[in-house]
């Protein structure tokens, strides 16, 4: 019998002179638009967080805020007092939905009455009751609609003020609120109003004229100067970012 030696051949290397397989052109130009996009998302979740742009934000802005999770810079929304007063600028179907079921929203108050037939009303189903004002953003409102309205601030429900952008009109109504109800110097207020895109950030404003003489003169029953429980009180500092009833 005879016996064969098998002996293992080592594997071949491969030639260092042979030039390397190219990656096709498309693989490229995929991931370039892959890291693009991503990109792109990021900046656009930075600056959205950050509220670089004024309100209102167009369409496009606010459905794609849905899908990276940050609906609420979007509508130029923000937490006045907690559990009693909500600000945004003009909500759709969807941000009522959203305020409803995150923030429990009872009484909206709607300062542009002037939109109402172009702009989505809050569905039945939610049992949101609306206040229709005509405010202008040029010119304080007449003084009973707005002690009308800070009487609604103050109804014992969620309430959600707005118009169109969310930053003059409703502005106006959210520093009346802070100077009269929570005992704000009209500068606090002011702050406020700017970081939420006052037009009038950089020159006079008539609507912080009328604050002012407001705050010298308050009408009958105000200030109303009880202090905010420490948590209403901590949640405002962080917060930057003729009416008919529905």
């Amino acid at each position: 019998m005879s016996e064969t030696n098998a002996t293992s051949q080592p594997p071949e290397q491969p030639d260092a002179n042979q030039p390397r397989r190219k990656t096709p052109l498309r693989v490229h130009v995929l991931r370039t638009v892959l890291i693009s996009v991503v990109v792109a998302l990021a900046v656009f979740f930075l600056l959205h967080k950050a509220r670089i742009w004024r309100a209102p934000y167009p369409a496009w802005s606010k459905q794609l805020s849905w899908v990276i999770g940050g609906p609420e810079e979007a509508y130029n929304f923000g937490v006045v007092a907690p559990g009693k007063l909500y600000r945004t600028g003009r909500p759709d179907t969807k941000l009522f939905q959203y305020m409803h079921e995150n923030y429990g929203i009872k009484q909206l108050v709607m300062l542009n009455g002037e939109d109402m037939q172009e702009l989505d009303a809050p569905p039945p189903e939610l049992g949101m009751r609306r206040h229709v004002y005509f405010w202008s953003p040029d010119s304080p409102p007449p003084r009973e609609e707005l002690l009308e309205v800070l009487d609604i601030f103050q109804c014992g429900e969620p309430v959600a003020v707005h118009c169109y952008a969310g930053a003059d009109r409703t502005g106006y109504a959210v520093a009346a609120y802070r100077i009269l109800v929570q005992g704000w110097r009209p500068e606090r207020a002011f702050e406020e109003m700017d970081r939420f895109w006052h037009k009038y950030k950089d020159g006079d404003s008539p609507l912080k004229n009328d604050l002012r003489r407001l705050a010298q003169n308050p009408p009958p029953g105000y200030p109303r100067t009880a202090s905010p429980s420490p948590s209403t009180a901590q949640a405002a500092e962080a917060v930057p970012p003729g009416g008919a009833a529905e």
